[in-house]
This record gives structure tokens, C-alpha cells and sequence, in this order.
């Protein structure tokens, strides 16, 4: 049995493939123009439905992360404060203290960066978790108020990374939750 175009179109669209049926056409005529062996074409039709599924999926998921930005990592001014912990912050970024179930918390005064590192964390864990921003919270510890504490402190269960910066005390901290 052949089908014309339209009528794939409408069996694609009743089986909700619409990552196939956008490309539909143009693979089409990428395999009659290269004479594509009909598997090469139907791996890539699915890989571009995989590769739609996956967009809408991370779009979902960072709408209702309840994040305000998408930050990275790439797009942070290092030079802005040069003490902050690079590779702790590169580190968290790897998402293995979520593989492991461990937690990280960034503690420091306003204006040194923790926010930035913190949605940027939350958004590369946007890729394979759900993830919950909470916001900002206001932090009153004993050591905050007597202005002794004075590094970013980036904690993941059993394993502190630490590095002095020369603020005082911190005032706030962004907490995210990853599912």
C-alpha cells in the first residue's frame, strides 16, 4: 500500500510524531538526492523526533522550574571577582553531587557571584532532572552576624570545597531543589 505525503502526514499527526513530520519532506528529499539506503533515512527521521521530544522536554521542564534565566557557566565575567572557587563551581556544574544524592549550598556576601553559579547549575540539571527554584533565602547565622565568616562555601555531603573571598558575610543564598 502507498501513501501520499499528506496522508503520512496525518497518520504522523495522529500518532503525535511531530518532530517526523516536520522534517518529513526535507529527508525525503535528502535520501532521493544522495541515495540514501531507506534505513540511513528512517534512523534519521527518528533521531529527529528523539531530538524534538528532548527540546520540548527541557523547554517543560524550565518553565516549570520557576527559573528566571537560563545562565551558564560560558557566559560568567571570572574576572568580576577572581576568587571565586573556579573549579568547585565547575565542579558542582558536573551535577555529580546530584548522581550521588549529595547536596551543595553557595554561601557569600551579595554581589559575589553565587546566584550566577547557582542558576547555572540549575539549568544545565534542567537537562536531565526536574528541577524546583526556590528563590532566595536570607541567611542569619551566628558567624554572619559577627562577620567571621568570610569564604564561598560550596558543601556537597562529606566533601567541602572551600575558597576564601575577600567579603565578609553572607546575607543570601540561592536554593534550588533537583529531582
Amino acid at each position: 500500500m502507498t501513501m501520499t505525503l499528506i496522508e503520512i502526514d496525518r497518520c504522523l499527526r495522529q500518532f503525535r510524531l511531530s518532530g517526523i513530520r516536520d522534517t518529513l519532506e526535507t529527508r525525503v528529499l535528502q535520501a532521493q538526492g544522495a541515495s540514501q539506503p531507506f534505513l540511513e533515512t528512517f534512523c534519521l527521521l527518528l533521531q529527529d523526533e528523539l531530538d524534538r521530544r528532548q527540546s520540548c522536554l527541557i523547554a517543560r521542564r524550565y518553565q516549570q522550574s520557576g527559573l528566571e534565566e537560563k545562565l551558564t557557566l560560558a557566559e560568567f565575567d571570572w574576572s568580576f571577582n577572581p576568587n571565586l572557587p573556579r573549579q568547585a563551581c565547575f565542579q558542582l556544574h558536573t551535577l555529580k553531587f546530584v548522581a550521588v544524592g549529595e547536596n551543595a549550598l553557595l554561601i557569600g556576601k551579595p554581589g559575589t557571584g553565587k546566584s550566577h553559579v547557582a542558576k547555572a547549575v540549575a539549568y544545565q540539571a534542567i537537562q536531565g532532572h526536574k528541577v524546583q527554584s526556590r528563590g532566595f533565602i536570607v541567611a542569619a547565622t551566628d558567624g554572619a552576624r559577627s562577620g567571621s565568616y568570610q569564604r564561598l562555601k560550596v558543601v556537597a555531603r562529606n566533601h567541602p570545597y572551600e575558597c576564601r573571598i575577600p567579603e565578609r558575610r553572607p546575607q543570601a543564598l540561592q536554593n534550588f531543589c533537583v529531582e
